[in-house]
């Protein structure tokens, strides 16, 4: 089964990889501007 990640401000799909590294991974919401660590991963139907 595939995940969709979506932001946990706006609950917007439009989340994408916005650094990782040394600093752990950090995601980015290009509808709201949230970045951090935390996303919600459900389950695709």
């Amino acid at each position: 089964m595939k995940t969709v990640k979506k932001c946990p401000v706006c609950n917007s799909r439009s989340i994408t990889l916005w650094m990782g590294a040394k600093l752990g991974i950090q995601y980015l919401c290009k509808k709201c501007g949230y970045h951090g660590p935390l996303v919600i991963e459900e389950d695709s139907e």
